[in-house]
Protein backbone atom coordinates (compact mmCIF):
# COMPACT_ATOMS: atom_id res chain seq x y z
CA UNK A 1 0.00 0.00 0.00
CA UNK A 2 2.87 2.68 0.80
CA UNK A 3 4.43 2.15 -2.53
CA UNK A 4 1.21 2.59 -4.16
CA UNK A 5 0.21 5.91 -2.20
CA UNK A 6 3.70 6.93 -3.33
CA UNK A 7 3.68 6.32 -6.83
CA UNK A 8 0.60 8.23 -6.80
CA UNK A 9 1.69 11.26 -4.79
CA UNK A 10 4.46 11.45 -7.57
CA UNK A 11 1.53 11.20 -10.41
CA UNK A 12 -0.42 13.56 -8.84
CA UNK A 13 2.37 16.12 -8.14
CA UNK A 14 3.60 16.06 -12.20
CA UNK A 15 0.00 15.89 -13.17
CA UNK A 16 -0.86 19.20 -11.20
CA UNK A 17 2.52 20.93 -11.39
CA UNK A 18 2.81 19.94 -15.05
CA UNK A 19 -0.19 22.51 -15.58
CA UNK A 20 1.81 25.10 -14.13
CA UNK A 21 4.55 25.23 -16.20
CA UNK A 22 6.94 23.38 -13.73
CA UNK A 23 7.43 20.43 -16.39
CA UNK A 24 7.97 22.06 -19.58
CA UNK A 25 11.48 21.30 -19.99
CA UNK A 26 10.93 17.61 -18.81
CA UNK A 27 11.16 15.63 -21.93
CA UNK A 28 8.10 13.49 -22.27
CA UNK A 29 10.06 10.29 -21.86
CA UNK A 30 11.83 11.76 -18.54
CA UNK A 31 8.94 12.04 -17.07
CA UNK A 32 8.28 9.05 -14.87
CA UNK A 33 12.11 9.78 -13.94
CA UNK A 34 11.10 12.88 -12.60
CA UNK A 35 8.68 11.69 -10.45
CA UNK A 36 10.25 9.50 -9.56
CA UNK A 37 13.74 11.59 -8.20
CA UNK A 38 10.64 13.93 -6.94
CA UNK A 39 9.63 11.72 -4.78
CA UNK A 40 13.06 10.85 -3.44
CA UNK A 41 13.90 14.66 -2.68
CA UNK A 42 9.96 14.83 -0.79
CA UNK A 43 11.47 11.46 1.26
CA UNK A 44 14.34 13.40 2.05
CA UNK A 45 13.53 16.72 2.77
CA UNK A 46 10.00 17.56 2.95
CA UNK A 47 8.73 14.11 4.73
CA UNK A 48 6.96 15.91 7.83
CA UNK A 49 6.18 19.11 5.84
CA UNK A 50 4.81 17.22 2.52
CA UNK A 51 4.14 13.34 2.84
CA UNK A 52 3.38 13.16 6.67
CA UNK A 53 0.16 15.94 5.72
CA UNK A 54 -0.46 14.17 2.31
CA UNK A 55 -1.09 10.85 4.10
CA UNK A 56 -3.09 12.92 6.80
CA UNK A 57 -5.40 14.02 4.49
CA UNK A 58 -4.22 17.71 4.54
CA UNK A 59 -3.38 19.92 1.53
CA UNK A 60 -2.79 22.79 2.94
CA UNK A 61 -1.31 26.21 1.44
CA UNK A 62 2.27 25.13 3.34
CA UNK A 63 1.86 21.23 1.79
CA UNK A 64 1.61 22.95 -1.91
CA UNK A 65 4.49 25.79 -1.51
CA UNK A 66 6.72 23.02 -0.23
CA UNK A 67 5.56 20.63 -3.51
CA UNK A 68 5.93 23.30 -5.82
CA UNK A 69 9.41 24.42 -4.30
CA UNK A 70 10.62 20.75 -4.49
CA UNK A 71 9.25 20.22 -8.28
CA UNK A 72 10.79 23.41 -9.43
CA UNK A 73 14.03 21.75 -7.88
CA UNK A 74 13.55 18.74 -9.64
CA UNK A 75 12.59 19.92 -13.02
CA UNK A 76 15.80 22.38 -12.80
CA UNK A 77 17.84 19.18 -13.73
CA UNK A 78 16.20 19.29 -17.11
CA UNK A 79 16.75 23.34 -18.11
CA UNK A 80 20.46 22.50 -19.51
CA UNK A 81 19.74 19.42 -21.50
Amino acid sequence: RRRWVEAETGKSVSKRWGTKGLLENVPADSVADFEKSLLTLLHAKYQQTVLDNIKAGKLTDEVTAAIEEAARDVAGKYTNK
